[in-house]
């Protein structure tokens, strides 16, 4: 016999108890427990999970939810949900993703002069003008880890994602995110339907203020595209396609600041993908999934919310320029 609840009170996970908030229209924390009395996680394993693999075909298709189970189990008395009766639980981690919408690289019809010069890739033609100018024109390697930087969150279960987990958390933490400006992207990965991946960069761009100060973002550069473009007059920033290893949709894409290891804004801008406003409840979703505080973060629009991203964007990371640690 199985019973589903839409609340428990922790995740257990690799030893780690994460806080579970809330649950809301799209978010869903599931315990899945049997009659049977469990006694330890060896017996665990040949009870929860095929009782985890039945209730997934019943309730939801691999392409909308996440879930994890994490091969713990525990004893409870909650006389709200269990009528008194104590029960060994299996625990399941679940995030519905049946509202999100993928969003796809932004159309851009080739050029006559770029169709005369487009490439193949893969054994495919190249047909939009964003792709065309990562592979035809600059040859960009798009194979993301080798661009440096980078910091991927596409798993609860093994030591160093959690470390990143509890330093966004605002916890102690050995991989605490550096403050300043970031990309990111909320990607699917083509041979895994379930598995999510928020993939993060520094930026690493110059920026000139109008009074002539210099952010210099730079040093984050990756050494082969600007090996590629910028003697030929292109920009050599780290694109978001690289970030999602290619072309295909992401959930969401974008740029995020960080201040005292913590998220605290998330914008939309990205051109290759010019996702939706929606698409950043994605991330501020994924976020809850993980357990990270969002109700101090702000989720901007990059084409509504412009002058609120002045704030962020006209300052220098790391508290060296006078101003960031003020205005932040």
């Amino acid at each position: 016999m199985k019973k589903i609840h839409s609340v428990i009170a922790l995740l257990i996970a690799t030893g780690l108890l994460l806080a579970i908030p809330s649950a809301n229209a799209t978010q869903k924390w599931q315990d899945i427990h049997a009659s049977t009395t469990i006694t330890n996680n060896s017996y665990a394993a040949g009870v929860c999970k095929p009782a985890l693999s039945d209730w997934r075909k019943k309730n939801c298709s691999s392409k909308t939810c996440t879930a994890r189970w994490n091969g713990q189990w525990r004893n409870t008395t909650d006389s709200s949900i269990f009528s008194s009766k104590s029960y060994a639980l299996c625990g399941s981690h679940m995030l519905e993703r049946s509202s999100w919408r993928e969003q796809p690289l932004s159309s851009r019809s080739l050029t006559r002069e770029e169709s005369k010069n487009a490439c193949k890739y893969n054994n495919k033609t190249v047909t939009n003008g964003w792709q065309y100018d990562d592979v035809c024109r600059d040859k960009l390697d798009m194979n993301t880890g080798n661009l440096g930087h980078v910091t991927i969150i596409d798993s609860i279960d093994d030591a160093n994602t959690q470390e990143i987990i509890k330093g966004l958390k605002g916890e102690a933490s050995s991989k605490k995110l550096a403050d300043g400006r970031y990309i990111f992207v909320l990607r699917k990965y083509a041979n895994d339907p379930d598995k999510l991946g928020l993939v993060l960069r520094r930026y690493d761009r110059n920026i000139i203020q109008p009074t002539g100060q210099v952010c210099k973002n730079d040093k984050y550069s990756y050494a082969d595209n600007i090996r590629k473009t910028v003697s030929k007059g292109n920009p050599g920033h780290v694109r978001h396609s690289q970030l999602n290893g290619g072309w295909n949709p992401v959930y969401s894409a974008g740029e995020l600041w960080v201040k005292n290891g913590q998220i605290i804004v998330v914008s939309n801008e990205s051109g290759h993908f010019k996702p939706t406003k929606a698409s950043l409840d994605a991330v501020k979703e994924t976020l809850d999934y993980l357990s990270v505080p969002t109700q101090n973060i702000h989720f901007y629009d990059f084409e509504k919310d412009k002058e609120a991203l002045e704030t962020y964007k006209k300052q220098c990371a790391g508290g060296k320029i006078q101003g960031w640690d003020e205005c932040l």
